[in-house]
C-alpha cells in the first residue's frame, strides 16, 4: 500500500507499508490514521470494478480501502488505472520529472526475469494524484 500526498500541485510526502498487505483490518486502521493525520480535501484511489488487473490480496485489500475511504466524510473519486504510457517505468520517469521530490525513488526498467521494482508503487499513486490534478 502507498500513498502520495500533494497540496498546491506538489508533493508533499510519500508512504509504503508493505505489512498491510495480508491484513485488510491494519490497512483500514493506517488509513484511518493517516487521514486524521493529513486531513485531505480529496482522496482519489483505483476503481476496482473499472478495469482493475489486480487479483487476490491486492484486490482484497484495494476493495477494503476504497470502502474504508467511502465510509469517511471526505470527498472522493476512484478512477480506472491510468495507462498513458508503454510501460510502468516510462511512466515512473516521466512522474518523477513532473515531482522531482520523488525522483530518487525512480527505478530503473528491470529485466525481463527480474521482478518489478517495490518504488513502482510510489509511481502507481502518483498516477492517480496526477489524473486528479490535470483534471482541475
Amino acid at each position: 500500500m502507498a500513498i502520495v500526498f500533494v497540496a498546491h500541485g506538489k508533493l508533499r510526502d510519500w508512504q509504503m507499508w508493505r505489512q498491510v498487505t495480508d491484513c485488510p483490518t491494519k490497512a483500514r486502521s493506517k488509513l484511518r490514521v493517516l487521514i486524521a493525520t493529513y486531513d485531505p480535501d480529496l482522496i482519489a484511489c483505483e476503481d476496482p470494478g473499472q478495469g482493475c488487473r489486480k487479483r487476490g490480496k491486492s484486490l482484497r485489500l484495494l476493495q477494503t480501502l476504497v470502502q474504508a475511504v467511502a465510509d469517511e466524510p471526505i470527498r472522493h473519486v476512484k478512477l480506472p488505472r491510468p495507462r498513458q504510457y508503454r510501460t510502468r517505468y516510462e511512466e515512473a520517469k516521466v512522474l518523477a520529472q513532473r515531482f522531482p521530490e520523488i525522483s530518487a525513488w525512480c527505478p530503473e526498467p528491470r529485466k525481463s526475469f527480474e521482478k518489478d521494482a517495490k518504488n513502482l508503487t510510489y509511481f502507481e499513486a502518483l498516477a492517480y494524484a496526477a489524473e486528479v490534478l490535470d483534471r482541475l
